[in-house]
């Protein structure tokens, strides 16, 4: 379902919610789980353009909340693996993503034209 609506915040927090619970203790995983989470948050701040930072903030806490709940191993399996649940990191993450993939996009074309 994800192929074909790649920009559907539900899909990407069901995807890290399920890797979230099932995969908590693989650090790939992990990693994956965590780009879901930007990804679906990126998606909510555009698409729900009537939501200011504080109501992201309080549905991200929401969610984490109902994660740390569901797994009770989530928090310290994530701590072990250098892994931890900061909303201002995931935003500062949701905005680093496009400007690295511009950054290689550039070397790239750089490399082209040497």
């Amino acid at each position: 379902m994800l192929n074909n609506q790649p920009d559907n915040y539900t899909l990407l927090l069901l995807n890290a919610f399920t890797l979230y619970m099932l995969e908590y203790k693989n650090p790939r995983h992990l990693q994956e789980a965590e780009n879901y989470l930007i990804s679906a948050f990126s998606s909510i701040h555009e698409k729900e353009s009537n939501w200011n930072d504080k109501k992201l903030e309080e549905v991200y806490n929401e969610v984490i909340e109902k994660l740390i709940d569901k797994n009770g191993e989530l928090e310290s399996s994530m701590k072990l693996n250098g892994f931890n649940f900061d909303f201002d990191s995931i935003m500062i993450k949701r905005l680093l993503n496009p400007l690295q993939k511009a950054n290689n996009t550039l070397k790239n074309l750089n490399k082209i034209l040497n």
